[in-house]
């Protein structure tokens, strides 16, 4: 099992110390590692010219987003932490000189060398690198939550912009039927037959659909900004964008209980669920803390042999003495050791209320955006099949009652104006719908397939029921 990609000299090292144990980044976690390191790479172009649709405006944000590439970097560094607290401190190398000799009987002793090794109680090395490797799954998760918040703001911005394009859409053929019914009206006007106050009513309508237009345009602008952000692209770079017909875009069925029910587990709540786990482990190094470390080491006494008459012989004369021991810390402060323990404790309890704070608030968003695409469907559906209609057939009324001189043309004006209302009401309704489907979606972790490319391959989590925290206390993390 490799410790990190290239690392021979590492490898070397950890052979040497096989005796002491050398703590390594999991296969299974490496295996995810080089998945999503290979999803990652693959090339997604952005064609000003081609209009994207909204699978590939999410493809294209998830891969070349700058906060999701920092993200992915750190979960990378993450991984080498679990080597670097789970391996052994360096060793320590001393050497030094006698200022002065210092004689005894079997010489004078003029320098020395020694090499010792620190090793913390059992299972402590072990701990720090599962609470490494916890820190590692957090922000794998992370990663994932991170490219579903993306992907959500990407279709909340299409879904924005569509309609706003409606809209403008909207407004525009509603200003070139004005304008052909103003050169009516002028015509009238002009002949004598039409009051000076109809011309001008047009004329004034004419003007605040205009406003209206432009209006409608900066706001454009805005959500096309929004959505190259999200692509690593300047706000005012062009982007062409494909949109559905209004009859094409189909609502899902929805089942609430089942939805909220997902939520209770959505991104947010997994990485909570590491932090517990983390945490978890915290606690069990602290107790430990009550436990003493060991240092072994290796002295090397360089002596002089003394100068004796000859015929006479002194036994070990000149022997270089060799020292081996052995320390340990004493954590016999009761207070600093119970304080350790108390904070790593309160610290746990925090991270459990924090995930249940992260469930109910999961479920409350999940029933609330059930009830906003329920409302949003009713809304259009009402706009579209009954009001619309009985305000398209009130408007080609009111032009025949106005040619035959039956209303004035205010009551044309609002009637018109009552149609662009209820269609411009319809697509945001439409967009509504979606827009609350959306952040269903990333409620469920893709449960309605509104999101694309939700979880990266091997970024599958691993069962966490297995984890400490269900074995200490049985219950969930």
């Amino acid at each position: 099992m490799s410790i990190v990609r290239g690392g021979g000299p590492r490898l070397a090292a950890c052979a040497l110390a096989a005796a002491a144990g050398c703590v390594s980044i999991p296969e299974d976690e490496l295996a995810r590692l080089d998945a999503i390191e290979r999803d990652w790479l693959r090339p997604v172009a952005v064609d000003d010219a081609r209009p994207l649709t909204l699978a590939e405006l999410q493809e294209a944000a998830i891969r070349r987003h700058p906060g999701l590439t920092a993200t992915f970097h750190r979960y990378r560094a993450a991984l080498q932490r679990i080597v670097l607290d789970g391996a052994l401190d360096d060793p320590r190398v001393q050497f030094g000189v006698f200022l002065e000799s210092v004689e005894t009987r079997v010489g004078s002793q003029e320098w020395k060398a020694g090499v010792s090794q620190a090793f913390p109680f059992w299972g402590k090395r072990d701990l720090r690198a599962e609470i490494a490797l916890h820190d590692a799954h957090q922000l794998r998760e992370q990663l994932v939550e991170e490219r579903l918040r993306i992907a959500k703001g990407v279709a909340s911005a299409y879904w924005n912009l569509f309609d706003l394009e409606t809209a403008i859409d909207v407004t525009e053929r509603q200003v070139d039927l004005l304008d052909r019914l103003s050169e009516s009206i002028e015509a009238r006007f002009l002949s004598g037959t039409t009051p000076k106050a109809d011309y001008l009513s047009i004329l004034m309508e004419i003007d605040r659909r205009e406003s209206e237009r432009k209006n409608l345009g900066r706001r454009r602008l805005d959500a096309i900004a929004s959505l190259n952000a999200s692509l690593d692209r300047a706000p005012d770079a062009p982007l062409a964008v494909r949109f559905p017909a209004p009859d094409e875009v189909a609502a899902s069925a929805v089942d609430a209980a089942t939805l909220v029910e997902r939520a209770r587990d959505f991104g947010p709540v997994k990485v909570q669920a590491h932090r517990v786990l983390r945490q978890d482990a915290a606690v069990a190094l602290a107790e430990l803390g009550w436990y003493p470390d060991f240092s072994v080491g290796l002295d090397y006494i360089g002596t002089k042999a003394l100068d004796v008459p000859a015929g006479m012989s002194v036994s070990g004369n000149g022997d270089d003495p060799t020292i081996l021991g052995v320390g340990l810390n004493l954590p016999i402060w009761w207070d600093k050791n119970e304080a350790a323990i108390e904070r790593a404790e309160q610290l746990l309890e925090a991270e459990r209320a924090s995930r249940r704070s992260l469930i109910r608030d999961a479920e409350r968003r999940a029933v609330a955006a059930v009830q906003r695409s329920l409302e949003s469907e009713e809304d259009r559906a009402l706009y579209v099949e009954r009001l619309l209609p009985r305000a398209e057939e009130k408007l080609e009324l009111s032009e025949q009652d106005y040619v035959g001189g039956l209303v004035d043309l205010d009551r044309l004006i609002a009637a018109e104006r009552e149609v662009l209302e209820l269609r411009l009401l319809a697509v945001r309704a439409l967009a509504d719908r979606e827009t609350a489907l959306v952040e269903l979606d990333y409620l469920t972790g893709g449960a309605l397939g509104r999101l694309v490319a939700v979880r990266p391959p091997g970024a599958e989590d691993v069962p966490e029921t297995e984890g400490r925290e269900v074995r200490r206390n049985g219950g969930e993390p």
